[in-house]
């Protein structure tokens, strides 16, 4: 009896690229947040990335895998069988577009097109959907919920992605210190419940990945109590919608 083996039965598949915090495809900006979503595009036990003490970068291949737009390596945050998150290098060019292709250690999946854009925000969500109340701090510090609501004319702090270049230009793969704070290159406009608020703050989030953006936002005096969306404008592009704050 002959034996035959398909070598084709771990191909590596990605079949699309998503923003991580809104879930929005077939677009990306530089220094974005991104998931990989596919089949036997990493390894079996999941692996998560750790900054390089002597470097603080995290690294550009993971468990055997890379990903890669066009020419360039993107950061790695984490790897597993059926997801990757990365970071899209932040030499991306605005108004072209770039291959995606993931590398499984030997193997590489077919690559995918996205359209490079100056930005495409998005907020990170409680429950990694993408809309829901926003993954928030209030003033305090205390987590941004029903229980412990921001007040009006107070500070919360939102984070996200996809906001495009940073002023100072910020290396890709760093973790962010606590000094030395790069702010969001493009305008950046908020509005909660309709009304606007003042961003005092746009740039990196200390102790995150170049990439992450972190968002000190005054809630106008006017703003209305309960659960009222939050719209952020970077540059002309808007974040997704059903994104929300406890507000009391």
């Amino acid at each position: 009896m002959a034996l035959t083996f398909d070598h084709g039965i771990y191909e590596p598949i990605a079949r699309v690229v998503a923003h991580t915090a809104s879930g929005r495809d077939s677009v990306v900006a530089p220094g974005q947040v991104i998931s990989v979503f596919g089949q036997n595009i990493g390894p079996a036990a999941p692996s998560t990335a750790s900054a390089d003490p002597a470097t603080n970068r995290v690294p550009d291949a993971l468990a055997g895998v890379e990903v890669w737009f066009d020419d360039r390596k993107s950061s790695l945050l984490c790897v597993s069988l059926g997801q990757i998150n990365a970071v899209a290098p932040s030499s991306l060019t605005p108004g072209t577009v770039t291959r995606v292709v993931v590398r499984n250690g030997f193997q590489s999946a077919a690559p995918l097109e996205l359209r490079v854009e100056e930005s495409v925000p998005g907020l990170f969500t409680v429950n990694n959907s993408g809309t829901g109340p926003a993954a928030a701090l209030n003033q305090d510090n205390t987590l941004n919920i029903e229980s412990t609501p921001a007040l009006p004319g107070s500070v919360v702090t939102l984070y996200g992605t996809g906001f495009g270049a940073m002023d100072p230009p910020v290396s890709d793969g760093v973790v962010t210190g606590s000094s030395a704070i790069a702010r969001v290159r493009l305008p950046v406009r908020v509005e909660i419940g309709g009304v606007p608020a003042l961003v005092e703050y746009a740039g990196q989030a200390p102790g995150l990945v170049a990439g992450v953006v972190q968002l000190n936002v005054r809630l106008n005096s006017a703003t209305p109590v309960g659960l009222p969306e939050v719209v952020v404008v970077v540059g002309e592009s808007l974040s997704q919608a059903g994104v929300t704050v406890f507000v009391g």
